[in-house]
């Protein structure tokens, strides 16, 4: 599992802390999880594309190294700032924000 968020709002809650006279650490991710799996299908549905052919599997179930479960509990920093942070289902469900253009292998 991992966390995403937009570039746009992280570079707005950069934007924002750094403006701003908070100091101390500040946590930014988004506010939900989704596997690398999931993640793929979105990014097809979101480029017009099929999912069925995308590999499914458990990555624990790989000789993979990293870790398996990698999320970032942002909430304290997400109170603090004004900017709403989206996470990659919300901003990949076609708000306009990702790139429009199907993507090209460089192989083809």
């Amino acid at each position: 599992m991992v966390v995403l968020m937009h570039v746009e709002d992280l570079a707005a809650a950069m934007w924002e802390i750094v403006l701003s006279d908070a100091a101390g650490v500040f946590h930014l991710a988004g506010p939900d999880a989704v596997s690398r799996y999931d993640l793929g299908v979105l990014i097809a549905r979101r480029q017009g594309l099929g999912s069925a052919r995308l590999p499914a599997g458990r990555r624990a179930d790989t000789a993979l190294p990293g870790p398996l479960d990698v999320r970032l509990d942002s909430r304290a920093t997400q109170q603090r700032l004004r900017v709403r942070i989206r996470g990659a289902r919300e901003f990949l469900h076609g708000d306009g924000l990702m790139i429009e253009e199907p993507f090209q292998s460089p192989r083809t």
